[in-house]
């Protein structure tokens, strides 16, 4: 049930950054065009792409994770029986589990700090810096919640012997 709900928001956010992906290419499209056909700049685009850059690659991460994805190196990992490959998975997201505990707590404290100090980017546009900054710990959060899935499912996986 829980994991179900899990798996929903996290295919949610990812299709949410596949939006802002469309979005992302609109700006980046208009700000070439003015810029090098009527040369007039604007002065809001590189601030506004950085943003959803940043969005989108939290909100995409844990799909992509719980799809399996991302980038493997697996040099070594092929070469291991299918026992030992589940144990390396296993010991794979405990260590993803702690580095992303880790850039979440962090990612936490430096948007409180943010928004308490109400620090913005120094531009034009002023946006608050909480903004990109609340991206890290929610993408972080997720990332651990399927993480946490894959150790389960791993682990009973391992427990009966049954095939992925």
């Amino acid at each position: 049930m829980v994991q179900n709900i899990i798996h929903k928001v996290t295919q949610w956010l990812f299709g949410l950054s596949g939006v802002i992906t469309f979005f992302l290419a609109g700006v980046v499209f208009y700000n070439v065009t003015l810029r090098y056909i009527f040369n007039k700049p604007t002065y809001w685009s590189i601030e506004v792409s950085s943003i959803m850059l940043i969005m989108l690659t939290f909100l995409a991460s844990a799909e992509i994770l719980k799809e399996k994805r991302h980038i493997k190196f697996t040099l070594i990992y092929d070469h291991l029986s299918p026992r030992n490959k589940d144990l390396a998975e296993i010991i794979s997201a405990l260590f993803g589990i702690i580095f992303f505990v880790v850039l979440g707590w962090q990612g936490w404290k430096a948007t409180q700090m943010v928004f308490l100090k109400n620090m913005r980017l120094p531009s034009l546009l002023g946006t608050p810096l909480f903004i990109p900054y609340f991206f890290i710990p929610l993408g972080s959060f997720m990332l651990i919640l399927q993480l946490l899935i894959r150790v389960k499912n791993d682990i009973q996986f391992l427990m009966k012997g049954d095939k992925k």
